[in-house]
């Protein structure tokens, strides 16, 4: 095989790595249904960049079916079903297995999802629809996110049974219509930046850099001054002016940088924000 080809996920959950092998570290997660377009080939191994969000990694040849250029356009331009369930059984020629929130269906009809070309899968679950008259509110924002409270951190992950800050928000915002990017200094690149920490509100993304300068963390903000965010669990922490006060280990662990927010209704404005950007910590 050579590289300029396409494929989509048929299995639950696709490690993507930093590099062609085994050995090297997750970066990413590719879930079912995703579609991707084959950039290199090294051995077993295929450097892929994700449809959705662009983003580049290396999965094993034996946990991804090809598709044909054609069938990556149509999928492209169907319309999708996001699992909204944490996790779910779906069939396949009789035989079960599942799938994680936050994993794509298309042309589903009535249970049926005929995801490519042949293959064609049963689905009875709960699924949101990425359908452009769907309003996006607070509410949808953070009843998805609730569902992921005491996920596990896993570098990398996207799912209930593992996930990092930047996943967390990704799946969160995916369920509620809204794409982000992948890691947490691209997703701080969009949306609209708020000037005053005053004037967050309950839905915005909370950005903060580590020592060097670097965004590296971020969390849905919740009303009273809470986050939500993935740091060792999915939970919820205070959050102030200064960053982040982790209650039981009763200090600040993150370094507010910016607040950005990504609903339709939201102001604009190009100023820089009033509150500390230099980390401390």
């Amino acid at each position: 095989m050579s590289a300029n080809t396409f494929g989509v996920a048929h299995l639950s959950i696709v490690p993507m790595r930093a590099e062609p092998s085994d050995n090297s570290e997750m970066v990413n997660q590719l879930l079912f249904g995703e579609i991707f377009s084959v950039l290199a080939v090294e051995r077993q191994w295929r450097q892929i960049k994700l449809s959705h969000d662009s983003y580049i990694g290396w999965i094993d040849e034996k946990q991804y079916k090809e598709i044909s250029k054609q069938e990556h356009a149509q999928l492209l331009a169907t319309t999708k079903h996001y699992v909204s369930d944490l996790i779910h059984p779906i069939f396949k020629e009789g035989q079960q297995f599942l799938i994680p929130m936050g994993s794509m269906l298309y042309q589903l009809n009535d249970g049926v999802s005929s995801v490519v070309a042949k293959d064609t899968y049963v689905f009875y679950g709960n699924v949101q629809v990425s359908e452009k008259q769907f309003i996006v509110t607070k509410n949808n924002i953070i009843s998805h996110a609730f569902k992921y409270l005491c996920t596990p951190y896993l570098w990398g992950g996207r799912s209930a049974l593992g996930i990092d800050c930047s996943g967390f928000t990704q799946m969160v915002f995916r369920l509620s219509h809204i794409n982000l990017k992948r890691d947490a200094y691209q997703q701080a690149q969009q949306g609209t930046l708020i000037l005053d920490f005053k004037q967050a509100q309950v839905g915005d993304l909370a950005f903060f850099s580590n020592a060097k300068g670097k965004i590296t963390h971020v969390g849905i903000i919740l009303d009273k001054q809470q986050i939500i965010h993935a740091s060792g669990e999915v939970r919820i922490d205070q959050l102030t002016e200064k960053g982040i006060y982790n209650r039981t280990r009763k200090q600040l662990t993150h370094k507010l940088t910016l607040i950005k927010r990504f609903l339709s209704s939201a102001k604009t404005s190009p100023s820089k924000p009033n509150f500390p950007r230099r980390p401390l910590i």
